[in-house]
């Protein structure tokens, strides 16, 4: 384990970083966070109890105010119901307030207390001004046998006399005996007149026209246009409560309809039956505002505080109306709400149950569960809501951990990396100057020497160009590491002119041909002309060399280096191959970083300090080119540079403003 940690925390040569930082960060924060979410979860676990009480109380309290929003609709609809029969008519105000959908029907009464609708007709002798004509009449239509004798008797009696009421009332008799006389296009002419008269009436008040028309529907072609002329004029007479007519009356008249067809649409047929069946059971007085039983089956009753009226509702329509009413409290999911009779039994899995009394008290609202489980899977819902936020922000916090860590490794490795800096400098900067100061002393030594023979002046000059060698390469070293210097601190200037890549790839080979014997090691240069750029020429120099250096360096004896450079299109390309050892794929995606060495050891046998590529690349790239590398390992590199080419004229163009610019300078 010690062995493992401490090889975890190494660091040094032969690694690109530590992890023992990141480890660490995430131990720090993970181990805390961790705790807290046991710790969380255990205090969730102890509050489920608590939880299913508050839960259950709320519930509760839900139901109460339902149970409100219930008495509040029921009480809302009788104080209007008794607002409307205290200021409309009692046909009118029947009409409507069974037009609420919360009621079935109502019983209208007068301030003392009588039924004002539907109210029965009494029956009353029928009086006519002329008995003896009207009999004679009679006695021939029903007596006789002699409908057509007794039409033209109730004729004579309409045309005869001065009462338009026995006058509508005779046309009505005189119809019908054409109809037993089988003269049934006379009777409609007959019933077409009379259905006009609209005031018209008997002595109970029914309508003559109503009764015309229901008897034109019995004589006309079905589905005629006068069949259906009369259908909705008769329809909107029995469903309008304005047009005077008797309850039962009304009531006829609608269930004839009604047998003629049922596709006629009269919405208060209903409500009529079930009042005057209510009616009919001989009523007992109830508690105002309360819902009392009936002696009808399924129907209750509720009368309003002033008497006027009393609303019947049947047991559908009361448990509708709750229901509605429930929807509009905001329950959670998971809990059902139910409707039930007083005696019905519990669910097993009931919460909460409220009574419905005193004003619904056949009813109770019961909350019970969706399931077993219901109430331990909304609180489980609500803890993993927290857990899950805990999670959140214990995820957040480790990748914060991360980002830190990562800071914290490049800054390592950028520290590393200096202090590499530091030793390969040094490391770097050691090698020629001891060689110098060993050929300077050798050369002091010789100079002690009298009479020195003429071989000694031949090493001297050997001697002598070992110094310049290595004061060029000390030279080379050093305005890499100013160059960089200048790079870093962006204070790198570039002198852009116009220039030959030729010459400037020419400078760099003569520069570098000395390393190379021609033999063995070859350097070799095929340049197509002319190659002409916008640039720093002396940059661009230092490009080609670093290039050449470095192919130089990682080459195996014999040393083949050759360098290419044409015009392709818009652009000159620069290539630089040589038979070295080659790169792996991800050295050759680092190789331009700057400090980055394929070989991190100081003991490496070739001398560099990893800037000569990376000022490549800062150069080339801020003449508006780029650099890229193919390599394979054993096989070598090629390192090609393409920068944009300017056309010949430009060239031309520029170099005259140049001289033209100096010649002015030097008459100034």
């Amino acid at each position: 384990m010690r062995h493992w940690m401490r090889k975890l925390m190494q660091q040094g040569a032969g690694h690109d970083f530590a992890l023992w930082p990141a480890l660490l960060l995430l131990l720090i924060v993970l181990v805390p966070s961790v705790g807290i979410v046991w710790m969380m979860r255990t205090a969730m676990d102890s509050e489920r109890l608590a939880v299913r009480q508050r839960l259950a109380e709320a519930y509760a309290a839900q139901l109460e105010i339902a149970r409100r929003d219930v008495d509040a609709v029921w009480h809302d609809s009788l104080e209007r119901l008794a607002k409307i029969a205290a200021t409309k008519p009692p046909a009118e105000a029947f009409a409507e307030c069974v037009s609420d959908p919360t009621l079935n029907s109502v019983v209208i009464y007068d301030e003392k207390g009588n039924i004002a609708y539907p109210a029965a007709t009494e029956n009353s002798a029928v009086e006519v001004i002329n008995p003896g004509e009207w009999r004679v009449a009679e006695r021939l239509e029903f007596g006789a046998d002699q409908p057509a004798a007794a039409a033209k008797v109730f004729a004579a009696i309409a045309a005869n006399t001065d009462d338009m009421f026995l006058a509508a009332r005779a046309q009505q008799a005189q119809a019908r005996a054409l109809v037993s006389a089988g003269q049934n296009e006379d009777a409609v002419r007959v019933l077409e007149q009379l259905r006009h008269d609209d005031i018209a009436t008997d002595p109970h008040g029914r309508s003559l026209a109503a009764d015309a028309e229901l008897r034109l529907l019995q004589l006309l072609q079905r589905d005629s246009p006068e069949w259906k002329s009369v259908a909705a004029s008769l329809l909107a007479r029995v469903n309008n409560n304005e047009w005077p007519l008797p309850s039962d009356h009304r009531r006829f008249l609608m269930t004839s309809l009604q047998e003629i067809s049922t596709s006629f649409e009269m919405p208060m047929l209903d409500a009529e039956r079930l009042a005057v069946d209510y009616l009919a059971t001989t009523p007992s007085s109830s508690q105002p505002n309360v819902v009392a039983a009936t002696k009808l089956p399924e129907v209750s009753q509720l009368r309003s505080a002033d008497g006027r009226v009393t609303a019947l509702v049947q047991k559908t329509s009361q448990r509708r109306i709750i229901e509605q009413t429930l929807k509009r409290q905001p329950f959670p999911e998971g809990v059902v709400t139910e409707v039930l009779p007083s005696d019905a039994a519990s669910p097993a899995s009931e919460l909460a149950a409220i009574s419905l009394a005193p004003t619904l008290p056949g009813w109770r609202l019961s909350l019970s569960l969706d399931g077993p489980q219901s109430l331990d899977a909304a609180a489980d819902k609500r803890m993993a809501y927290l857990l899950i936020t805990a999670v959140i922000v214990v995820a957040l916090t480790a990748a914060l951990a991360l980002l830190v860590a990562n800071v914290l490794r490049r800054q390592t490795q950028l520290t590393r990396l200096k202090n590499d800096l530091v030793a390969t400098v040094s490391h770097e900067l050691k090698t020629p100057l001891a060689s110098i100061r060993l050929l300077v002393d050798t050369l002091l030594d010789a100079e002690r020497l009298p009479d020195a023979p003429f071989g000694d002046h031949v090493r001297a000059r050997e001697y002598l160009e070992m110094i310049a060698k290595e004061n060029s390469r000390l030279s080379r070293l050093i305005d890499n590491f100013l160059t960089f210097s200048r790079m870093e601190r962006g204070k790198h200037r570039f002198s852009f002119e116009s220039a030959d890549a030729a010459t400037i790839i020419e400078e760099a080979v003569a520069a570098m041909a000395d390393r190379f014997d021609g033999t063995a090691n070859t350097l070799t240069a095929r340049i197509e002309r002319p190659l002409p750029v916008e640039g720093d020429a002396d940059a661009l120099v230092t490009v080609i060399v670093n290039l050449l250096d470095n192919a130089w360096k990682y080459s195996t004896e014999p040393k083949h280096v050759a360098v290419t450079a044409r015009r392709a299109n818009e652009q000159i390309e620069i290539a630089v191959t040589d038979n070295g050892l080659g790169l792996a794929p991800w050295a050759a995606r680092r190789v331009f970083d700057r400090f980055y060495q394929v070989d991190q050891h100081l003991s490496r046998s070739q001398s560099g300090c990893g800037l000569g590529l990376s000022i490549v690349k800062h150069i080339v790239e801020a003449h508006g080119g780029h650099v890229e590398v193919e390599s394979r390992l054993g096989r070598g590199s090629t390192f090609t540079i393409t920068m944009p080419a300017v056309s010949i004229h430009d060239s031309i163009t520029s170099n005259n403003a140049d001289l033209t610019q100096r010649r002015e300078g030097a008459k100034i």
